[in-house]
């Protein structure tokens, strides 16, 4: 399972893991700003922010 952890308020990514699976917990139980995803976006964290459930590319990266 993919985990993102990132700032609510400004969609930051913070963090990007793999957790095992009978390790999780339930999507529902996750803190404010933790979500499981299907896949990561390729490059520099700092170049995406994770808004309304997508990844979208933060201004000024080269993805922008």
């Amino acid at each position: 399972m993919n985990l993102l952890v990132y700032d609510p308020e400004t969609g930051g990514v913070l963090s990007m893991g793999v957790v095992a699976p009978e390790c999780a917990l339930p999507a529902e139980k996750l803190p404010a700003g933790s979500v499981y995803v299907d896949s990561f976006p390729t490059g520099k964290w700092s170049d995406w922010r994770y808004i309304d459930g997508a990844f979208v590319p933060a201004e000024g990266s080269d993805n922008a």
